[in-house]
């Protein structure tokens, strides 16, 4: 049933590359993809790319855990598979330390090797905070989004961010340019804790924060 909760709020595809997905055993797991096929969304997991194709151009989101530095080697191989099948690779790994601001060095050596590999956009999830934008050799690396709506906690942190990808292709489907914008917003808007309900930052003072620690200019 819950599934509504993303089919009408837009959502197109979910990542099950994570580290709660086999919660409840591997019926838990048919279960979970059974409800999502069934909801009409795509889905990806550490065996299983997603594929969007809109006026010709074809991007591939790689969805996997990023559990330790080895890790990025399979990584790594799906990219170049998915660089067969499409015009653009986004990785989006599950990984990394809770409650940190700063990803660890492992980590950013891995989103590197992805982007020299030939990712087009990297993000990272699972530390329960924001970490901040890189821009690496002109691919951007989001190290962590943070939480967005989160039921673990009633007073989460509360800041996150939507990172909203723009491609630009031209007449003959090439990509001509690409631009990453965040977007910062709360976690939750109830003055009494947590109500699952995230929003925009209209404050120009808090936003700015936001924008200024995703570009490293303030802790």
């Amino acid at each position: 049933a819950n599934t509504e909760i993303l089919t009408s709020s837009g959502v197109d595809a979910v990542s099950l590359a994570n580290n709660h997905t086999g919660d409840y055993g591997p019926e838990g797991v048919k279960d979970t993809v059974k409800a999502v096929e069934n909801a009409g969304l795509l889905y990806g997991n550490n065996d299983r790319t997603i594929y969007f194709e809109k006026n010709g151009f074809r991007i591939a989101i790689i969805c996997h855990g990023l559990w330790n530095e080895g890790q990025a080697g399979d990584i790594v191989r799906r990219i170049h598979a998915a660089e067969e099948e499409s015009d653009f690779q986004i990785v989006f790994y599950h990984g990394g330390k809770e409650k940190m601001h700063t990803p660890e060095p492992w980590r950013q050596r891995a989103s590197r090797r992805l982007a020299d590999e030939g990712a087009d956009l990297v993000i990272g999830n699972h530390p329960h905070m924001l970490q901040p934008r890189e821009d690496y050799n002109g691919t951007d690396i989001v190290y962590s989004m943070g939480n967005f709506c989160y039921g673990g906690s009633k007073y989460p942190e509360n800041r996150t961010i939507i990172y909203q990808l723009h491609l630009h292709i031209s007449a003959d489907g090439r990509l001509e340019n690409k631009t990453g914008e965040i977007i910062p917003c709360y976690v939750y808007t109830g003055e009494a804790g947590n109500n699952y309900c995230p929003g925009v930052i209209e404050d120009e003072e808090t936003r700015q924060r936001v924008l200024d620690f995703m570009d490293g200019k303030r802790e």
